[in-house]
C-alpha cells in the first residue's frame, strides 16, 4: 500500500504542533515521490510558508509519514496526531495556495548550520530530508540517500541567498532515483 505524508511545522520545543499542510489540497498527490518535486504548488505553498513573509520562517518541520513510528509516549504517529483538523493549515493568501511562484533557490537548517541549492533541480530536497517513515510505503524514495530524514524536526526556512558559514549539503536525490 501507498504511504501519505503531510508537512507538520513544530513548535520550538519541538512537542507541539503548530499546524500541518497537505498536498491533497494543492493539486497534489500524498505520496512522497507524487509531491516532492520543485516548482510544485505544494512545494510552492510550503516554500511561502518557510520563507521570511510566511508564518513559519525558521521553524522545525518534518514530512509525517502515516507509516512512522509511534511518537515516544504515544500509540499514534506524528501523522495521524498532526491530521486532526485542528491542525490544518486554513490560509486563503494566493500564495500560500501556490498560486505565485516565489523563487526561494536555498533550503537551510539553521539546527545544522547546512543549506541545500535546489536550483535546476527536479526532485526537491526538503520532502526527503525531513521525512519520518521513509520507505515503508509505495510511492516512497526509493534511492539509497544517507540524508533521508537526516533534517527531521530540525529548524529550516528557505532563502533566496545562502546564509554566511554555512556549509552546503550536497544530496545525491536526483542520481540515485533508479
Amino acid at each position: 500500500m501507498g504511504q501519505y505524508y503531510i508537512c507538520v511545522f513544530l513548535a520550538h520545543d519541538l512537542s507541539t504542533i503548530s499546524a500541518m499542510i497537505s498536498a491533497s489540497n494543492h493539486g497534489c498527490g500524498v505520496k512522497l515521490m507524487e509531491h516532492a518535486y520543485v516548482r510544485s504548488q505544494y512545494m510552492n505553498a510550503v516554500e511561502f510558508l518557510l520563507s521570511r513573509h510566511g508564518p513559519h520562517y525558521k521553524r522545525n518541520i518534518v514530512w509525517a509519514g502515516d507509516y512512522a513510528d509511534p511518537e515516544p509516549g504515544s500509540e499514534h504517529n506524528l501523522y495521524s496526531i498532526a491530521s486532526e483538523e485542528m491542525y490544518a493549515y486554513k490560509e486563503t493568501d494566493p500564495r500560500v495556495l501556490g498560486r505565485l511562484e516565489p523563487r526561494y533557490d536555498f533550503v537551510v537548517n539553521h539546527t545544522k548550520g547546512e543549506y541545500v541549492d535546489t536550483y535546476q533541480k527536479i526532485v526537491h530536497p526538503l520532502p526527503l530530508l525531513t521525512s519520518e517513515g521513509c520507505g515503508r510505503g509505495g510511492g516512497d524514495y526509493r534511492g539509497k540517500s544517507e540524508y533521508v530524514g537526516y533534517w527531521a524536526r530540525d529548524q529550516i526556512s528557505v532563502e533566496k541567498t545562502p546564509p554566511r558559514g554555512y556549509k552546503e549539503l550536497k544530496t545525491d536525490f536526483e542520481d540515485d532515483m533508479n
